[in-house]
């Protein structure tokens, strides 16, 4: 079935790795075209000081409210400092927004809950300092890579300095 669809497909659309992107590409006729979509890391760069509840409310949707459907929805946040304190309040200031996305996505249908243990108080995991309620949380980073995030309904923020790239 899938050699008569693609004989037919003048585009395929794969996702997955580099190994199975040519996997597929080793069953397609030479002619037809690979749209590559998935295994991306999606972030948002932030700078501290200007960021208003609508934008909290928005990224709060990327981050739980798509539901992780696309590849595109937030997994992780930049913001423009190297202070650690600014990381953990925007951290602390975020996450009831992305609770109540959290709160509105449950409540439709499909929605299916995250597994976290709510707590007061944020608290260490392996390097990082996690921020939490009962479906959702925010990762407080020490490093500045990049990384896809396994836990649904949840990010990291990290820091990136804009005058560390601007030259």
């Amino acid at each position: 079935l899938f050699e008569k669809l693609a004989a037919l497909a003048d585009a395929v659309v794969v996702t997955g790795s580099d190994e199975k992107v040519r996997l597929v590409r080793t069953a397609l006729p030479a002619d037809t075209r690979i749209i590559r979509w998935g295994s991306k890391i999606s972030f948002s760069y932030l700078v501290p000081g200007h960021i208003t509840a609508d934008d909290y409310r928005a990224l709060a949707y990327q981050v739980c409210g798509a539901n992780r459907v696309f590849n595109t929805s937030c997994q992780g946040i930049y913001l423009d400092t190297e202070d650690p304190a600014v990381l953990q309040q925007f951290a602390q200031d975020f996450l009831p927004y992305l609770q109540a996305e959290a709160d509105e996505t449950l409540a439709q249908p499909g929605g299916s809950p995250s597994a976290f243990l709510p707590h007061d108080e944020p608290i260490q995991v392996k390097d990082r300092l996690l921020f939490r309620t009962e479906h959702c949380g925010v990762y407080v980073c020490t490093d500045s890579t990049p990384v896809r995030t396994s836990q649904q309904w949840s990010c990291w923020v990290k820091h990136c300095p804009v005058q560390n790239y601007s030259k």
